[in-house]
């Protein structure tokens, strides 16, 4: 948040202008990084009490491929309205294909609808595993691989101090995927 910058990133809390919006116009963004928080000093550095330069000089770092260090050393001996303007121009560039494309791909809601589906299918299928192995582990819920439902499998205090609970449950694991 540019007008907040110690409170994370949200949606609901804060006020418009400490967020950049991917289609709202150059000049817009270039007013927002202008009045963005910063504080009493002149030094684009990190540390304390610069929580709002170091937003920043992330964003900065983010929007050219430079490290923070290379930021920070790229600005030593420049004022916050120099680094100011400089992080606008970086993040209105960084946007700029965003921003040219984003009529031509809304104009297709057949495309993107398909895109959509085809991302929550990859999406399903890569959780399934992990989904199947959590649930075995617990024993717990069915196992959509085998379609059948796990049998939940009981440890002595004895087990579970001489094993360890992770051993344990890569046991179970191993019982339930042998199924």
């Amino acid at each position: 948040d540019l007008q907040e910058p110690t409170r994370k990133m949200s949606t609901s809390v804060g006020a418009d202008s400490g967020r950049v919006y991917l289609l709202e116009t150059e000049k817009e963004t270039r007013k927002k990084f202008g009045s963005a928080v910063t504080d009493s000093g002149r030094e684009v550095r990190r540390g304390e009490g610069k929580e709002g330069v170091a937003n920043l000089i992330g964003i900065y770092a983010v929007a050219t491929g430079k490290t923070e260090e290379e930021v920070e050393a790229e600005f030593e001996g420049s004022g916050y309205g120099d680094f100011k303007k400089a992080v606008a121009d970086a993040a209105v560039e960084f946007l700029a294909p965003v921003r040219e494309r984003y009529p031509e791909i809304r104009e297709d809601e057949g495309e993107i609808e398909r895109i959509l589906a085809e991302g929550a299918s990859r999406a399903r299928e890569i959780a399934a595993g992990t989904l199947a192995d959590v649930r075995a582990a617990m024993g717990v819920g069915r196992d959509l691989r085998h379609d059948s439902f796990h049998q939940v499998t009981a440890f002595s205090t004895k087990e579970v101090n001489e094993f360890g609970a992770p051993s344990l449950i890569t046991r179970m694991t191993n019982d339930v995927t042998q199924v």
